[in-house]
């Protein structure tokens, strides 16, 4: 089963522009309004103008950086909130995005070692534990991972990303039951989210529940007729009921959209 979530979503709040020079202030007024446009090139180039003007400005700093997070820069915003935290190592939020970048690089351990240092800082904040669990589970510490989401739940009960990173530890532990639950609290809040009833279907064959497990991936693949992982999990689904030339078109089909396990 795979994630159903990118594992690092950035909701990005822009900050309001601090009182410093004039221009500068112009400046930042500027990349935030490029930046809401999703010009992201040219709203770094307005933040660095500001920086220019004044270089301890850690509105500043933080937005580049996440305007670079947004083009996948991940390196350059690890620099940029460096010098966030240099300037202010108590704003929770610069920790956060850092931990964040780190993990896109694939740096787990850092990544958690910045998110542990957001986590004291704002301990009642559940996106960060999270991206703290997602990192968990990326170096196999399920345990873990686990434990902080579903500390991430308690905080925000209603997180598709928490209850989603959850049905991916639950399955990478064995416990198809649990996951579906975890599954069912997706649907709940996006029941028309098609890769969280893909998922289902594949909990579903894997506890040899085939009727159901084929109820869950025709609602998947009537949500999106181009989700391969569905058409794969309904050909297993078929092929485990012996009905092998229909698994057989499903098979085709994932591999036709570019199906690779």
């Amino acid at each position: 089963m795979k994630l159903i979530y990118p594992l690092f979503i950035l909701i990005i709040a822009i900050a309001a522009p601090s009182t410093c020079q004039e221009n500068a202030e112009e400046w930042l007024e500027r990349g935030n309004e490029l930046f809401s446009q999703g010009d992201y090139e040219e709203a770094i180039e307005a933040y660095d103008e500001a920086l220019r003007l004044d270089p301890e400005n850690p509105v500043a700093w933080s937005n580049k950086g996440t305007a670079l997070i947004n083009q996948r820069r991940y390196e350059e915003a690890i620099q940029a909130f460096d010098e966030v935290i240099r300037i202010d190592p108590e704003l929770a939020s610069a920790w956060s995005y850092k931990g964040g970048a780190l993990h896109e690089l694939g740096e787990y351990d850092e990544a958690i070692v910045a998110l542990d240092q957001a986590i004291g800082l704002e301990p009642e904040n559940g996106s960060i534990w999270s991206l703290k669990g997602s990192a968990l589970y990326f170096q196999g510490e399920y345990d873990e991972a686990l434990t902080a989401i579903e500390e991430a739940i308690r905080l925000e009960p209603d997180s598709t990303i928490a209850w989603s990173l959850k049905a991916d530890i639950l399955y990478e532990q064995g416990d198809y039951q649990e996951a579906i639950t975890a599954v069912d609290e997706v649907i709940r809040l996006m029941p028309d989210y098609p890769a969280a009833w893909s998922n289902r279907g594949e909990l579903l064959w894997r506890l040899e529940r085939y009727d159901e497990s084929l109820e869950a991936l025709d609602r998947a693949i009537q949500l999106d007729s181009d989700l391969a992982d569905a058409w794969y999990n309904r050909g297993e689904a078929l092929k485990a009921q012996g009905r092998d030339e229909e698994a057989d078109v499903a098979y085709t089909r994932a591999k036709e959209l570019g199906y690779s396990s």
